[in-house]
């Protein structure tokens, strides 16, 4: 009896030996059948055409847009490919380049640069306050329309001195107007950089405004 008890006992640890086994062999394939969906899920990102991917963004043009060289003689800067110069005045009263886009589709966009001499009735609707680093401009953010902040007098409702970030500018009181000029806290007008001072002007009054496309503009100054 105690013979075929003993046999019996073998049996069972074969059994349970086997069943391990199985469950080991079972466990395995299941790891390795996941690492091989994950493998072929890493090989499908990668084959993936990115370039049909559209990055969801509120800025319409990035500065590597921006690649026309525009080179004076004390500073340069860049703008659009399809921009274009347009007048040229250096006078008595004022020194000024005009550029423009050529695009049929944003025939509204435009901006003038003032070097030194700059008229004293300029003003504009929105204000950009900026920094100097160096030879650079660090524009900082636009403001609203200046009428939402500024208050008429009824000797003069259209245009009015205004403040935005501590810097003082002649607002434009229009509401339907897109007009963004540059500031900083001294009370000249224009910005001062090494030895001159420049003051941009950009108007963009289409039907879908890109003041982002100044902003870039702006961050490609160089005073030489």
């Amino acid at each position: 009896m105690a013979t075929l008890y003993s046999s019996r006992q073998k049996v069972r640890k074969r059994r349970h030996v086997i069943i391990v086994l199985i469950l080991v062999i079972l466990a395995l394939g299941v790891v390795g059948l996941g690492w091989l969906v994950y493998t072929d899920l890493r090989k499908a990102d990668i084959e993936i055409d990115t370039s049909k991917n559209i990055p969801i963004t509120n800025r319409i043009t990035s500065a590597d847009e921006i690649n026309q060289i525009v080179s004076e003689a004390t500073f340069e800067f860049k703008i659009p490919e399809n921009w274009e110069e347009y007048e040229r005045t250096n006078d008595s009263t004022q020194n000024v380049i005009k550029f423009k886009s050529s695009d049929k589709n944003k025939p509204g966009q435009k901006l003038e640069v003032y070097v030194d001499k700059i008229p004293n009735n300029v003003s504009f609707t929105k204000d950009v306050a900026v920094k100097v680093s160096e030879n650079k401009l660090k524009p900082s953010v636009i403001s609203p329309q200046c009428y939402t902040f500024s208050e008429a007098t009824k000797e003069n409702p259209d245009y009015i001195e205004s403040k935005w970030e501590e810097t003082k500018f002649m607002c434009y009181m229009h509401k339907n107007q897109n007009i963004v000029g540059i500031t900083d806290e001294e009370p000249e007008l224009g910005v001062k950089v090494i030895n001159h001072r420049y003051l941009f002007i950009y108007t963009d009054n289409n039907a879908q405004v890109n003041n982002n496309l100044f902003l870039d503009m702006l961050k490609t100054f160089k005073a030489k």
